[in-house]
């Protein structure tokens, strides 16, 4: 009997890299897709099929899906800041391209990485579940574009497609390129604002974890359905800002800043760079968002539907990081002292 054969989008980015591990280490045959042909090429040493490419271009998504048994989407425009077209093309179209793929293909399992930016407003919530109402008004272009995906997702289960929609949230880890250099931006100071106090809860993701669950959704007879994946361990922004530059040995002092005076500049930044056309902000009202309001899931349905329980915890998957943040840079240092 041969082994199924698994496509994941997005494999070259943080996520996507530790999922293709996963799965290899499962026992799956991988065909990956993605942009970066150096990171696809050494893919779990080699051992997957990497297929460099556009999955705006609807020929390939065909190609990429015939013979796959299970569908893993982590591809995504994800940023706080773009234009809408941008967002519906990548997040949307190409998720409608993809499951119209998988259900002419008789694709066995679909599993779509979503975003609890789903959920964001500007307000306290605490332990949300996966039924809760999703946001009146969408923070952003990437968070409405999410939604939008999802609900291409729901369709395609109603015409027979087996498919489960994950919301991991905060995710970081090995691989993750734009983590640090924002967190590195920061600190350059030395000094980082705090919200509200930094009282705000929150919740993070370890990239590993959430692979982890991935590959729970394509055991035999595991639901469908929508599934919050956390590490399950709420922070206050304050400790997560603190555990954060410890391990990664920035020196910081944390300032209390007016919330209401830092977003109304931003909002200002906002409106300019909009209107003129600019690049994005350094400064973003979301952003501002979700370090001054909590927002914490309930992973209950997971941990009871799919068997899904944190592995890896945060201050774990934080020396991870910091350790494969450390290879890197020794990894792109000059040697020296040479000898003569």
């Amino acid at each position: 009997m041969s082994k199924r054969l698994a496509l994941v989008t997005g494999a070259t980015g943080c996520l996507g890299q530790h999922l293709v591990g996963k799965l290899v280490e499962a026992g799956y045959r991988v065909r990956a897709s993605g942009r970066n042909q150096m990171i696809g090429d050494r893919l779990h040493g080699g051992a997957t099929e990497f297929v460099a490419g556009d999955l705006q271009d609807v020929g390939l998504v065909r190609k990429l899906v015939t013979g796959v048994d299970a569908v893993f989407h982590s591809a995504a425009l994800s940023s706080p800041w773009g234009r809408y077209e941008n967002f519906q093309a990548a997040n949307v179209e190409v998720t409608r391209s993809l499951t119209d793929a998988a259900l002419a293909a008789s694709c066995q399992r679909f599993v779509h990485v979503s975003s609890p930016s789903v959920y964001f407003e500007y307000t306290d919530r605490l332990a949300i579940r996966e039924n809760a109402p999703l946001a009146k008004s969408f923070a952003n272009h990437y968070a409405a574009s999410k939604a939008d995906a999802e609900r291409v997702v729901t369709a395609a289960a109603e015409r027979g497609l087996v498919a489960t929609i994950l919301r991991p949230r905060g995710i970081y880890g090995e691989f993750d390129t734009a983590l640090a250099p924002r967190l590195f931006e920061m600190a350059r100071s030395g000094r980082v604002p705090l919200l509200r106090g930094g009282n705000a809860l929150v919740d993070v993701t370890y990239a590993g974890n959430a692979a982890h669950a991935m590959v729970l959704c394509d055991r035999p007879n595991a639901p469908g359905g929508i599934y919050n994946i956390t590490n399950g361990e709420p922070l206050t922004v304050r400790d997560l800002l603190v555990q954060t530059f410890r391990a990664l040995g920035r020196e910081v002092r944390l300032v209390a800043v007016p919330y209401g005076a830092l977003s109304a500049v931003a909002g200002c930044w906002e409106w300019t760079a909009a209107a003129l056309r600019l690049s994005e902000p350094r400064l973003l009202r979301y952003t501002m968002g979700v370090m001054a309001y909590s927002q914490t899931l309930d992973i209950s349905a997971a941990r009871r539907a799919l068997g899904y329980a944190p592995r890896i915890s945060f201050s774990e998957g934080l020396e991870r990081y910091a350790a494969w943040l450390g290879q890197q840079a020794a990894a792109s240092s000059p040697l020296q002292g040479s000898a003569t």
